[in-house]
């Protein structure tokens, strides 16, 4: 198997060898002939670890390689082939991290097995839904309660979950202990890396808005000690440039 050529995509190749230079009539069996063009040059472009090279500044990982499954599987490719076995292997696995590749993982594995991949497509389904969720409407918090009914212990999604259902606390005080208890649950876990830096945040106003001198720097202290925490933890954490400002934006404690 060759590397992918980074201009190439999956569907464009199935569907272009049905147009010829020539005005020749599309029959069924050029139609056939044509697609059979496409799958053998898709599965000529799958890499060796089973996945597709991603296109120049793909920003989603992973959603070639869901497409190009999906495109193989709608042609005809057999789910037992060597091809797809590998394709499937990568598909399963992918991190359920972005809307559009979660809805081609859900479609490439309902595709080639509903049964066997039932956890798999019920979980990125799950996370399709809690991402596309509306925080401003007066459902919200009812739809976070049905979807954390559905997850274990030991669903991906559960923590951000409970981090959404937390950050409706309206008791600030309260809201800060719930977020340190996320923290220590799901530390390894985006949802209680993201609850450390939220409470942060919390901190930060705390400090802002006290009036009392005593208290207003224990605040600083703490938001200071948090924020040095978060980075000390997550070094390479999307938000690890804006917690570094944050924390130079802030005064040093006296």
């Amino acid at each position: 198997m060759r590397p992918a050529r980074h201009r190439a995509a999956g569907v464009a190749i199935l569907c272009a060898t049905l147009v010829s230079s020539a005005p020749a009539e599309v029959t069924a069996e050029r139609a056939r002939r044509a697609l059979e063009l496409g799958v053998r040059a898709l599965k000529s472009r799958q890499l060796t670890d089973g996945t597709w090279a991603e296109l120049n500044g793909q920003r989603y990982g992973g959603g070639v390689t869901c497409l190009m499954t999906l495109a193989l599987l709608q042609a005809g490719e057999p789910v037992a082939s060597p091809t797809m076995q590998a394709a499937l292997s990568h598909v399963q696995r992918q991190a359920d991290e972005h809307v559009y590749v979660v809805a081609l993982k859900i479609m490439a594995l309902a595709k080639a097995d509903p049964i066997k991949y039932r956890r798999q497509i019920e979980s990125a389904a799950r996370l399709a839904r809690f991402v596309t969720l509306n925080p401003h409407t007066y459902r919200f918090p009812r739809h976070l309660d049905e979807l954390l009914g559905q997850t274990d212990s030991n669903d991906p999604l559960r923590d951000n979950i409970l981090l959404a259902q937390t950050k409706l606390i309206a008791d600030q005080q309260r809201r800060a202990e719930k977020l340190a208890q996320l923290h220590k649950e799901f530390r390894d876990a985006d949802g209680g890396m993201q609850a450390l830096y939220e409470l942060a945040l919390l901190k930060i106003g705390f400090y802002q808005g006290e009036s009392n001198s005593e208290q207003k720097k224990k605040y600083l202290a703490e938001a200071r000690e948090i924020l040095t925490s978060f980075i000390s933890l997550y070094p390479n954490s999307f938000c690890a440039d804006q917690v570094q400002k944050n924390l130079d934006d802030l005064p040093a404690v006296d």
